[in-house]
Parts: structure tokens; sequence; C-alpha cells
């Protein structure tokens, strides 16, 4: 049962905006020979797809369901195959599931942010976790798509143990 004393986690969240944000500036700056190529297209379908799934479990959750009826699959065979779309499509996919996601943070009940949620891959979290597991996605995979990206746009916690170089693991 979730705790009374729940509550969004603001500081999170807003980092996970801007991260958001960042990505679909780099992201809107890529032409579309360069969002089709592999690496590229599967780092978008990557931050697209957890999007929407994250969104579809908060949406279960909060609508008391024992787990989304629209459940996107969020493994590295989805990813694979989502990538394979236009660079149109990608892009609206990003946008779109961008969307429904912060409408879903939004409508989260406060009490809602520590109840247990059953995943995609069949594990539990929180929505609170989500929210720390898209903030490290969506900056990751930025600077994945641009390696030189500005690091002090890069929350400290993520950055590495040298302060020069971004994490550049892709997601």
């Amino acid at each position: 049962m979730p705790s009374v004393l729940a509550a969004p986690p603001t500081d999170r969240m807003l980092q996970a905006r801007r991260g958001t944000a960042y990505f679909s500036r780099i992201l809107g700056e890529l032409s579309d020979d360069e969002l089709t190529g592999e690496r590229e297209a599967a780092i978008v379908a990557r931050v697209a797809l957890h999007a929407r799934a994250s969104a579809e479990t908060l949406e279960a959750l909060r609508e008391g369901w024992p787990y989304s009826p629209h459940a996107t699959p969020f493994d590295d065979e989805s990813v694979r195959f989502t990538s394979t779309l236009n660079a149109h499509a990608l892009r609206n996919l990003h946008a779109h599931a961008v969307v429904h996601l912060n409408v879903e943070w939004r409508d989260l009940p406060d009490t809602m942010w520590d109840a247990s949620v059953t995943l995609w891959d069949g594990r539990t979290s929180t929505p609170a976790s989500l929210v720390e597991d898209r903030r490290r996605l969506v900056w990751t995979a930025a600077i994945s798509l641009d390696p030189l990206a500005r690091i002090s746009a890069v929350p400290l916690d993520l950055r590495t143990d040298d302060d020069r170089l971004p994490v550049t693991s892709t997601p």
C-alpha cells in the first residue's frame, strides 16, 4: 500500500525534463540521414520506448489496472524493431511519448509515488524510481548522440570522474 507521505520527486523530475529537452534539441539538430544511422536510431528508439512504457505503467497504476493493457515492450528486440522507423516517425514517437509521460507525471497522485509497479520486464519498481531511471537514460542518451555536449549541462552525479568527459555509454 502506498505511503500517505509520498510525494513526487520534483528535483529528479526537473532534471529528467531538462535532460529530455536537451536530448530533444540534439535530436532536432540531426539530419534525417544521421538519424537513420543504426546507432543513432537505436538511441532515439530506446529513449522513446522508455518514455512510452513508463507512461503506460504509470497510467495503469493511476487507473487501478493490474497492468497496462497497452503495454509497450521495452526490450532490445523492440528497440531494434523501432529503430527501423524512418526519421520522421522516430521524431514523432519521441515527441508523443514525452508528452504522455509528462501528463502521467502530472496526474499521478502524491500518495502513489512510492507504490509498487510491475514493469515491462516483470521487475517491480516505484514511480519515483522510474523518474530516476528516466533522468539517467535521457542524459546518457543526449551525451551519446552528441559527445561534444556541454559538460556543465549534465547533472554532477552523472558525470565521470574526469569532469571534462561526460558519461558516453549508449543507453
